[in-house]
């Protein structure tokens, strides 16, 4: 499904098209014999629902809305409408059509009903009671309009109704997900789930063959009306080469378009990378420049003696340090710990939230350093309550044993900025807490689900405050991958930050491969305009050689009947142009379409029957 999920906005062009092309046929089919189908109302059908797949396609294409969700319902209301009206006005019963008015309020109580559920619900309403029961009333139509017709005829309009009645199934069972009535189990999900593809691609099948079916129809009848016409027999070759290049043009677009998204694929990934890898590149200086401002206070040998006697000498020295340090490095707060992770001495002992005196013994960061390592955090100051980055650096004495430690916070409130030039772009933890975000009400939220112990190993660590496990995906993005948050779809990129788990996330707008795929929509549909118009142009000229030949050859009889014509004045025979002697009726048999039935005028009957006159004449 992960195929056709990315083929959906190429599946509704085609499935719109088909009824497009649908309608145009019906449109010329609206001269066919009286007494026949509506076709009028099948056009109309097929151009509002062309119309509504086609809005179905900018739909998923670009970010659906309640409002824009609305109007395609209305339009799709609507072309069920006409599909009803064509089977209902089509069908002939003992009294003609088929009532409307107990119908249509039947019908559309029923389908009001669905309103319950919402918009999906409504939806499946209209689907069960419009689209259902037209589709197959429009069947039964077609099939009574078949009977009695020939079989060039005949199996045209067979397939068509075929087609309509299948497609009613398709369309008129297979409904959005929701709580009314069959929705909860036969619904585009189950669907997918069962067959491996979506109902759209099945529906789009059936409309190509719907309008296939009627445009063979159409010239099929074309050649019934000209009895045998060698230009009509010229229109159905070229009506079937337009349907053969279009099918095939249709395909080789989905190829195209299929093409221009692995291109332009390639190039959102690039983009992706190097604008991630910029704040990457930002954020890992960062860091670094706290760790290494951590690390060389360590060996300043104004701090060792401040854990050893803790004079007031010491702490003034190492405050001036501490100080110095955190203005000329832009730190938020440089303060030391001793061995049992009491502040002593800080560069904020003057602020209201001065760290001095209090116990910072549960942090990762100053445990690290009392092993000997650096020390390595992100968290939410428990005093401060201002985001920050840790980093924790041993503090050794003459013999090299470990007396405290000395810690550095980086606020990380003006690297926020920096997201700010992003759409989404998150730095989560690696449990999935998100850290720093483009989205501040996205801050201290799961990204992807959490099992029930990291939930309370996190709450319990009190790393950062309140949270909410309320997750934005769900599951874990991996790096160049699709996802979809919200309803659209975006491309994810990720980079580890530092080596102890910690990501940096964006997701990426998919604009470029929209534009690309719509590009090649464009492209084929407008290669299908002009074989159609192609089409109607050659049907056209044949049409005036048709015409022009019909008026040469009438031409040609009457100027052989102008001027003087040589008769004999005796037998009145007429000499042709090669110096024959023709009787009369020879000679216009020759030369125009008239024949001759013979018989006797009143004088010639005197002249030759005198009995049989006088006896008429008597009666």
């Amino acid at each position: 499904m992960d195929f056709f999920h990315w083929q959906m906005d190429y599946i509704f062009f085609f499935y719109g098209l088909a009824f497009l092309l649908l309608a145009v046929v019906c449109y010329f089919l609206r001269k066919d014999a009286e007494g026949g189908p509506e076709w009028r109302w099948l056009a109309f059908f097929g151009a509002a629902h062309g119309l509504n797949e086609w809005l179905d396609m900018v739909a998923v294409t670009f970010v659906d809305g309640l409002a824009f969700a609305a109007v395609r319902l209305f339009v799709m209301a609507v072309s069920f409408f006409f599909l009803f009206e064509f089977g209902r006005r089509s069908l002939k019963g003992p009294a003609g059509a088929l009532p409307w008015p107990r119908i249509c309020a039947a019908l559309l109580l029923f389908a009001a009903a669905g309103g319950f559920y919402g918009l999906n619900g409504l939806n499946a309403g209209l689907r069960y009671c419009l689209g259902l029961s037209g589709g197959l009333l429009s069947c039964l139509a077609l099939y009574q309009a078949a009977a009695g017709k020939k079989q060039e005829l005949r199996l045209p309009l067979l397939a068509a109704g075929a087609g309509i009645g299948l497609y009613a199934i398709a369309t008129g069972l297979v409904v959005p997900a929701s709580g009314f009535l069959l929705a909860r189990w036969v619904n585009f999900g189950s669907f997918a789930g069962l067959f491996g593809f979506p109902v759209q691609l099945l529906r789009g099948v059936l409309a190509v063959w719907i309008a296939c079916a009627a445009w063979t129809y159409l010239l099929n009848l074309d050649i019934a009306e000209a009895a045998g016409s060698p230009h009509s027999e010229r229109k159905k070759k070229i009506g079937q080469l337009v349907i053969a290049v279009s099918l095939l043009g249709v395909l080789a677009g989905w190829a195209l378009t299929g093409y221009l998204s692995r291109w332009s694929m390639k190039d959102l990934a690039g983009y992706s990378f190097s604008q991630t890898n910029v704040l990457h590149q930002r954020l890992e200086g960062v860091l670094s420049g706290v760790e290494q401002t951590a690390a060389t206070m360590s060996g300043s040998p104004w701090i060792a003696p401040t854990f050893r006697a803790r004079s007031a000498a010491d702490l003034e020295k190492a405050n001036s340090v501490l100080d110095r340090y955190c203005s000329l490095n832009e730190m938020s707060v440089c303060y030391l710990l001793d061995a049992k992770g009491v502040t002593i001495a800080s560069s904020n002992r003057a602020a209201p939230d001065s760290f001095v005196g209090k116990s910072y013994a549960f942090r990762p960061y100053f445990k690290a350093a009392m092993d000997g390592k650096t020390g390595r955090y992100f968290a939410l100051g428990v005093t401060s309550g201002e985001r920050g980055y840790y980093a924790g650096a041993p503090v050794r004495d003459g013999a090299g044993k470990i007396t405290g430690v000395v810690a550095v916070k980086k606020a990380m409130e003006l690297l926020s900025e920096d997201f700010q030039a992003f759409s989404y772009m998150f730095l989560t933890s690696p449990e999935g807490i998100i850290f720093l975000s483009s989205q501040k009400d996205l801050l201290f939220r799961s990204l992807w689900p959490l099992e029930e112990k990291q939930r309370a190993e996190l709450a319990a660590s009190k790393q950062f405050g309140t949270l909410s496990f309320d997750h934005l995906l769900p599951k874990k993005p991996e790096n160049g991958a699709m996802l979809n948050y919200q309803g659209a779809d975006y491309f994810g990129t990720s980079f580890e930050v530092g080596n102890e788990g910690w990501l940096l996330f964006s997701f990426s707008g998919l604009g470029l491969l929209h534009s690309a795929r719509l590009l090649g929509i464009l492209i084929t549909a407008v290669f299908c305009l002009l074989v159609l118009t192609s089409f109607l142009m050659l049907i056209e000229s044949e049409t005036k050689r048709e015409t022009a030949e019909k008026l040469l050859k009438l031409k040609e009889e009457v100027k052989t009947l102008s001027g003087i014509v040589p008769i004999c004045a005796s037998c009145k025979k007429i000499r042709d142009d090669k110096g024959y002697w023709d009787r009369v009726e020879t000679y216009v048999s020759k030369h125009t379409e008239a024949r001759f039935s013979h018989g006797l005028c009143p004088d010639c009957v005197k002249k030759i029957y005198p009995d049989y006159a006088e006896d008429k004449n008597k009666e």
